[in-house]
């Protein structure tokens, strides 16, 4: 008899109405020094696609098949910046220990995770990038059996994803690669506050 509860629209329902106007997440995307003049509106779009994500359904119709990937250095906090991106109360929902190539288990964090970070991108190989992860970053919806689960089910697609890699020649798609916005970095990412209050985004505001 217990209801039904979502951490996440408890958490969303929790920041309505305390927007001041001021556009944090354009001032996020400022924190990585890129010379791509395109970044900040990729980076927003991207954001908010990601928020709208969340709160999908099993009825959804598109899914958001946008990708960052960040290119630099190692060293240059690309894991700091994508765990960072998630307020503290959601941390639970971030990960960067996924593996594409194991299918099932990627429908199933897809269904439970809200960011999926490909951390060293790099290591993907080009089979599993121009097939099953290529289709998967457009699912609208999740189709997966459960742990000791009796039957296929058809779940919503909570996840949005990111990634990170330290080389400059990565993908491997020969008929394109639109759904990666690659980014090249030419310093290290501002991570000298701790974004995940300050730089909330759009959907949440820090009360201090």
């Amino acid at each position: 008899y217990a209801p039904r509860y979502s951490p996440v629209d408890d958490y969303l329902w929790t920041c309505r109405g305390k927007w001041d106007g001021h556009d944090r997440i354009r001032e996020l995307a400022r924190t990585v020094p890129t010379a791509n003049p395109y970044w900040e509106q990729w980076f927003y779009t991207w954001f908010l696609a990601m928020v709208s994500q969340w709160s999908a359904t099993e009825f959804s119709r598109y899914g958001n098949a946008a990708v960052p990937l960040l290119i630099s250095k190692q060293g240059w906090n690309k894991s700091t910046f994508c765990q960072s991106l998630l307020p503290a109360e959601l941390q639970w929902g971030y990960t960067q220990t996924a593996k594409p190539s194991e299918e099932k288990s990627m429908l199933l964090m897809m269904s439970q995770m809200l960011l999926v970070n490909f951390d060293e991108f790099n290591k993907i190989s080009p089979q599993v990038q121009q097939g099953f992860l290529k289709n998967m970053l457009s699912l609208p919806v999740v189709k997966a059996k459960r742990p000791y689960g009796k039957h296929v089910e058809v779940m919503p697609r909570l996840s949005s994803f990111i990634a990170t890699t330290n080389l400059t020649d990565v993908l491997s798609d020969p008929t394109g690669s639109r759904r990666f916005l690659a980014v090249e970095l030419t310093g290290p990412i501002d991570v000298s506050h701790y974004l995940s209050r300050q730089y909330g985004g759009a959907f949440w505001d820090d009360e201090d």
